[in-house]
């Protein structure tokens, strides 16, 4: 009986819960970031979207409009109406229908319709049916052949420049379908060689004439 005790007493200590042992949680890793090859980097800026490009914006003059006065613009203009004064822009384009009447300065201009004034530009380009009456300083002129030009054009370095006078006296060159008539002769004193040419026949015909007869003539 005494060993039933015993055994009961072993069966009760084996029956009672363990002790519990607390754990602490893992702590969390810092990932490192790994460094990026050539390649990788490449791929990237690959596939970055491009910024896009913002529209110029190009100030215009309808065709049923009128202005005048100075018209001083920053970027590109473009002129369908009619305009008396002046134009400054750094490109203009003169449309097929329209009519400017006072001076043009630009970087770039090209020509369909009708100017009538002083232009300065770098590169000039009359195109269709257009028209100039004028004097053009440029650096560059190109001359459809529908184009009517009617006045004198002068090759300077700085054609945008108010101060750039035309060239010394035989360096400038009229334009296509030009009307400047050609220079008179000076009215001033000739020279020995007009004057030789003048008298050469007088006395070609005196030296054919008899002396008998000179001799007569002269008593």
């Amino acid at each position: 009986m005494l060993g039933n005790l015993v055994n009961r007493g072993r069966d009760q200590g084996n029956d009672a819960p363990a002790a519990r042992v607390a754990v602490p949680p893992p702590r969390p890793t810092m990932d490192r970031p790994t460094p990026k090859t050539e390649a990788a980097a490449q791929l990237e800026a690959a596939m970055r979207p491009e910024p896009v490009a913002k529209p110029e914006m190009i100030s215009s003059i309808g065709s049923g409009m009128s202005m005048t006065g100075t018209i001083v613009c920053d970027g590109p203009m473009q002129i369908h109406g009619r305009v008396e004064g002046e134009l400054r822009a750094t490109e203009i384009l003169i449309g097929d229908s329209a009519h400017v009447e006072g001076n043009v300065v630009a970087q770039e201009l090209i020509i369909r319709g009708s100017v009538k004034g002083t232009i300065r530009a770098v590169r000039v380009r009359l195109q269709g049916n257009g028209s100039v009456a004028g004097d053009i300083f440029h650096r560059s002129l190109a001359i459809e052949e529908n184009a009517q030009f009617e006045g004198s054009s002068h090759r300077v370095e700085n054609p945008m420049e108010s101060g750039a006078t035309a060239p010394a006296a035989g360096a400038s060159s009229s334009g296509t379908s030009s009307s400047s008539g050609s220079s008179s002769p000076s009215s001033g004193t000739p020279s020995r060689a007009q004057l030789k040419g003048m008298l050469k026949p007088n006395l070609d015909a005196l030296a054919q004439v008899p002396p008998a007869t000179i001799n007569t003539i002269s008593g």
